[in-house]
């Protein structure tokens, strides 16, 4: 075959050692699977950490706005009424 005056030829054999055995392409697959488990299994750890804080903080807040409406209360009932 020739394209643009130049011959190209293509040597192609169908050896077993041409390539990388099937053990070691199953090896590195495997690795990848493993890896990417691992890392989803990271961001769901994280993710339930960031979860629990969130919740935490969801009821300070509501603790703090409690303390606050008890507190506006109380300076309703300490001024005179004009």
């Amino acid at each position: 075959m020739s394209v643009s005056g130049v011959l190209l030829t293509h040597n192609v054999t169908l050896d077993a050692g041409a390539g990388p055995s099937l053990a070691r392409v199953l090896f590195w697959v495997l690795l990848f699977v493993g890896l990417g488990v691992l890392g989803l299994g990271v961001l769901a750890a994280l993710t339930v950490r960031l979860w629990r804080q969130v919740r935490q903080l969801g009821r300070e807040v509501a603790a703090a706005s409690d303390r606050l409406a008890t507190a506006s209360d109380d300076l309703a009932r300490a001024t005179p009424n004009r």
